[in-house]
């Protein structure tokens, strides 16, 4: 989870004339990873206080539903539990105490991954119309990488074998560590991808959607490639060949995806308006291709989002453009 992940082989590096060099150097970077922890649990703080009357405007007064916990999720675990990181990480320890601890912040990191995957989840879920192949497609592959990502910080890292700092390190020449943040970067890839050709088929019908649907469009595509360009760049720091600066942006790569997620929640509601969410509220109404879907199928859209877009039948009632099939009810 460190810089020092990148002395990956435990002490493979060799113990020649360089040795003294290289562990100036690991220090170097492990104190400049320190301060990048302390740098983005600083943006999370920042980032929650100057949204926290949006959240109770648009978010905390609504009723209960599967979004606002998936929100309420990604918002808080990491404002509540990173703090445990930054002392694992950002204090020097004896090797007793981080034999014990080390594995911690990985197992922390992938609720922080968690979160921020529901909500895109939840996000593509109404924007595809409620399909269930698609959720189903990228629930599988998001299960996968939280089957990996544990089985790595659980397993498979060891402890980093000189020093005080407590960072885990790949075992041998394994690149296990490397994985475990490039599967966060697969996933969003592949959720990036589905909502860029989602998104593509609705252009070709721009002329029918409706404005809300317009503005999930232009700000979900922005934060989608955002959270895909915070963890390539993570992903490209833990590869390139100068392995003692690795995990210099692994802070960032495991908080600004849930900060981008939660804005995205918050944004949408926000261009969207009070006024215009309550006035579809109790809309029935569902975004989606096909203009035959199942009654049996269809669910209530609130639960899965919180910004509505009405298109379809009811759209003419309530006095916006009429878009695709409209059957029960689809919030995005």
């Amino acid at each position: 989870m460190n810089a020092s992940t990148g002395m990956g082989a435990g002490m493979g590096m060799g113990m020649g004339a360089d040795f003294p060099g290289i562990l100036i150097d690991a220090a170097h970077f492990a104190q400049v990873t320190r301060y990048m922890h302390i740098a983005a649990y600083l943006v999370v703080v920042y980032d929650w206080l100057i949204c926290l009357e949006h959240e109770v405007d648009f978010v905390f007064r609504d009723r209960l539903s599967r979004a606002k916990v998936a929100y309420v999720f990604c918002r808080y675990w990491p404002l509540l539990t990173y703090p445990i990181i930054i002392w694992i990480q950002g204090y020097d320890h004896d090797r007793a105490i981080c034999a014990k601890v080390f594995r911690i912040p990985m197992i922390i990191a992938i609720p922080n991954f968690a979160s921020a995957a529901s909500i895109l989840i939840l996000r593509i879920f109404a924007f595809t119309g409620g399909s269930h192949y698609v959720t189903t497609f990228l629930t599988l592959c998001f299960v996968g990488v939280v089957a990996y990502q544990t089985w790595v910080g659980a397993v498979e890292a060891i402890l980093i074998p000189f020093g005080n700092g407590c960072y885990p390190v790949n075992p041998a020449e394994a690149k296990y560590l490397s994985g475990y943040f490039l599967s966060s970067l697969l996933w969003d890839c592949i959720a990036t991808f589905i909502f860029g050709i989602y998104a593509l088929k609705m252009r070709l019908k721009w002329s029918e959607a409706t404005a809300m649907t317009r503005i999930f469009i232009s700000e979900g595509a922005l934060y989608f490639v955002a959270i895909s360009a915070v963890n390539l760049i993570n992903g490209a720091f833990n590869l390139q060949p100068r392995v003692l600066m690795s995990g210099t942006m692994i802070p960032m790569g495991m908080l600004l995806p849930n900060i981008l997620a939660c804005r995205l929640v918050i944004n949408l509601r926000r261009k969207v308006g009070p006024r215009t969410t309550r006035s579809v509220e109790n809309a029935s109404t569902r975004m989606g291709f096909q203009h035959n879907r199942a009654p049996s199928r269809q669910i209530a859209a609130d639960d899965y989002s919180l910004t509505t877009i009405v298109i379809g039948d009811d759209a003419g009632r309530l006095g916006v453009a009429p878009g695709y099939h409209s059957a029960r009810g689809s919030k995005i």
